[in-house]
This record gives structure tokens, sequence and C-alpha cells, in this order.
């Protein structure tokens, strides 16, 4: 087994878009959920399951808002080791072909 993991830029860019895809994608179903939460705690706030569905939805509404920032802060991430990785193999090549002249 190889002690190098070798993954080109183009597959970094491309993990990078998913996840972006699908930290959009989950956007409306969070919100739909926590909507439907929050209605379900409303209807039912003159017991205590009201108070209590209120706290689920902002635990929910932490949690996964807190998850979709991480999904999108990997997608910078690979996006920006792609980029690091193009360019140092410029800036390699370059100075390879100065002193192979």
């Amino acid at each position: 087994m190889a002690d190098t993991l070798r993954i080109s830029p183009d597959e970094l860019r491309a993990s990078a878009r998913a996840a972006d895809h699908l930290a959009d994608d989950n956007d409306s179903e969070i919100s739909g959920a926590l909507k439907q939460t929050r209605t379900a705690a409303d209807a039912l706030s003159a017991w205590s399951l009201g108070g209590r569905l209120t706290a689920t939805a902002a635990d929910w509404e932490s949690g996964l808002k807190g998850l979709q920032s991480r999904i999108r802060a990997s997608a910078r991430d690979l996006r920006s080791t792609a980029d690091s990785t193009d360019s140092t193999e410029s800036h390699v090549a370059q100075s390879m072909r100065a002193v192979l002249g």
C-alpha cells in the first residue's frame, strides 16, 4: 500500500460541488421540518408538550444549521486545497523549467 494519497484537484472541486449541493438541497427540508415543529408547538402551547416542542425545534435548528455550516466550510476547504495544489504544481513546473532550461 502506498504511503501517499493522490487526489486530483478536479476531484477535490467535484467533491466541493457535491458538498455545496448537499447543503443547499437540505435548506428547504430543514426549514420545513422546523416550521412544522413550531406550528405543532404553537397548537399545543397550553400543554407542557408545546414548550418541549419549541425547545426541540430550537435544538434541531442549532444542530442542523451547524451541520450545514460545517458542510459548506468543508466545500470551501476542498476548493482551497484544489487551488493550492494547482498553484504548487504550477510553481514547481516553472522552477523545473528554469533549472532545466
